[in-house]
């Protein structure tokens, strides 16, 4: 039910150039960005205390403003990513206009 901690580094970075260790970094960023999103989504269906919940989600909408800036630096780091991002946007509009179909 809850991630394993504490989050590990999944790569050897001494190994990797500057430039895609940055880029690397950013992602595992992220990653751990969406992870405490899940973990404290997960502790508010634990809790019935009221102002704990109110906590939780305050914490929350912090960590997806974390992940959106972090994802801007990524899309400003690696030009490709931004291509990955527009494909996806596609893709999940295609994916929609089937379901209303």
């Amino acid at each position: 039910m809850f991630p394993k901690f504490p989050f590990k580094i999944p790569f050897n970075f001494e190994s990797l150039e500057e430039e895609v260790l940055e880029r690397q970094l950013v992602r595992i960023a992220i990653m751990a960005e969406f992870e405490a999103i899940n973990l404290y989504e997960q502790l508010i269906s634990l809790t019935k205390d009221e102002n704990l919940r109110e906590i939780f989600n305050t914490i929350i909408m912090e960590k997806k403003v974390h992940a959106g800036d972090l994802l801007a630096k990524l899309i400003d780091i690696d030009e490709d990513q931004l291509e990955g991002f527009v494909g996806l946007r596609e893709g999940m509009e295609e994916f929609l206009e089937e379901e209303e179909d």
